[in-house]
């Protein structure tokens, strides 16, 4: 990874775990009901839960001829392919803070509105993957838990997980409704 690219991750890492670290989360929590690693067994056999929110988390990396690196929307390859029912969660849009830093961590308000807007609300079960690995999902993982939300899981595996099992893949692009307006409204823990 170049040096530079290197630095920026290692100091969006240690934000992170020490964003986390001091998150203090008392009332209104989400309590986590599945298990923070899912297989694709149990993804499959709850595929079509009401309460089910997949949501494909993928970053495409790619390396120039000089032997950067640089980071992109994995939405092109979402729209190629993605496990059903699946909708897409964007770092290069809504889950990222305009900075000059490539995946800033989002105000509070901009995260709230981004999960809310991906259908995620207080009676959700939300599951993440990613395509080629599970870093992306992780963090969207951790940016749940430092909201409060612990109901919250990874596939374990990832896109290739489910398509090692033989399981297909959707090009339905999938929209879900607002959970801000629906009743189901999202409220993170001690916000």
């Amino acid at each position: 990874m170049k040096h530079s690219n290197l630095i920026k991750f290692s100091l969006l890492v240690s934000c992170l775990i020490l964003i986390t670290a001091c998150k203090t989360t008392q009332h209104n929590k989400v309590v986590q009901s599945i298990e923070p690693l899912v297989n694709v067994e149990w993804l499959k056999s709850h595929l079509n839960d009401s309460d089910l929110i997949l949501l494909d988390a993928s970053v495409t990396i790619t390396m120039d001829d000089k032997g950067g690196f640089s980071q992109g929307s994995g939405l092109d390859q979402y729209n190629l392919g993605h496990i059903p029912n699946a909708g897409f969660a964007d770092f290069t849009t809504d889950l990222s803070a305009e900075s000059d830093l490539d995946f800033i961590m989002p105000s509070a308000a901009q995260f709230k509105m981004a999960m809310e807007n991906l259908g995620v609300g207080n009676n959700s079960t939300v599951v993440l993957y990613s395509s080629e690995n599970n870093v992306w999902a992780t963090r969207l993982w951790w940016m749940l838990r430092w909201a409060g939300f612990d109901n919250v899981g990874i596939l374990d595996g990832g896109l290739e997980a489910w398509k090692n099992q033989g399981y297909s893949l959707s090009t339905d692009k999938v929209i879900r409704t607002k959970q801000s307006s629906s009743g189901n409204q999202l409220r993170f823990a001690g916000w």
